[in-house]
């Protein structure tokens, strides 16, 4: 059942291509109860923050990336576009499509038509 776990996610979620780490003790590291991975800063491409993250959280993913040198993506759940889709500062709203970050077909429909 653990394997299960780690290596399965439901459908609704297939659109996050995700990575998943498993958590091998030889490989984490204990701070304060928490089991932390570290990863080179040269592995971090991107962060993404969830759809109902708070303000403060936001602000510091933010500077994190800034840090990293990294893309700073925020995710949104749309009332009339089902997928949710992540939208970089100041730039379109992007979701994931064959492995890459994408514009939806609706958005770039919309801006070929302008």
């Amino acid at each position: 059942m653990r394997f299960h776990g780690y290596f399965t996610k439901y459908l609704e979620w297939s659109y996050e291509q995700e990575a998943r780490a498993v958590n091998f003790e030889e490989y984490v590291e204990d701070v304060n109860g928490y089991k932390i991975l570290y990863v080179p800063k040269q592995c971090i491409a991107a962060i993404i923050s969830g759809a109902r993250s708070s303000l403060q959280t936001r602000q510091t993913l933010t500077a994190s990336a800034s840090e990293l040198d990294a893309q700073f993506y925020n995710e949104r759940i749309g009332r009339s576009f089902p997928t949710p889709y992540l939208v970089p500062d100041g730039g379109n709203p992007s979701v994931f499509a064959g492995g890459r970050l994408e514009m939806p077909l609706v958005f770039a429909e919309n801006a070929q038509s302008r």
